[in-house]
């Protein structure tokens, strides 16, 4: 058995050797970062190969005191609507993302509370050979400021891609 999971660490470590690497601690950093700027309740993302292996994944939502770890309704949420959209039905550019050479695919959604709405956004990269899987979902108040999925989860897209370039 160790033997076994020592091989998968070694295969996962070698894809990413390239300078194609990021941490979880990375994409929460990135999440924190965006829910503060949006103002955002909640969110989380989610980061994988084009074979459903998870490679990063964050959650958070903005508390009085700071960012704390999503509640797990949500987190089942997240990972139900992650699954909502192949790679055929991402094939619109959008204003922002057509430099990053990305195909995605944004939804936005009533959430189960007054005035509140689900943004996301997948996301796959690059758009003619894609090698990842980016899904970003968070929860807006209507009165916050834009709760649409693309303007609301681009920029979490955006720094994930930079940061896999880097």
């Amino acid at each position: 058995m160790n033997r076994y999971l020592l091989t998968v660490a070694f295969i996962l470590s070698a894809l990413f050797t390239n300078g194609q690497t990021i941490s979880h601690d990375n994409v929460q950093q990135i999440l924190s970062d965006i829910l503060t700027a949006q103002k955002a309740l909640q969110g989380a993302v989610i980061l994988s190969d084009m074979k459903g292996n998870d490679i990063a994944s964050a959650d958070c939502r903005m508390t009085k005191r700071g960012p704390k770890a999503c509640k797990q309704d949500f987190m089942n949420i997240a990972a139900e609507k992650s699954k909502q959209f192949s790679y055929d039905d991402c094939r619109t550019d959008y204003v922002g993302l057509e430099s990053l050479d990305i195909a995605a695919k944004g939804a936005t959604v009533r959430a189960n509370r007054k005035r509140h709405y689900w943004g996301s956004l997948t996301a796959y990269y690059p758009a003619e050979n894609p090698q990842y899987r980016i899904f970003v979902i968070m929860e807006q108040n209507i009165y916050n400021g834009t709760y649409y999925g693309v303007p609301l989860c681009a920029p979490v897209v955006a720094r994930i891609i930079k940061s896999l370039n880097n």
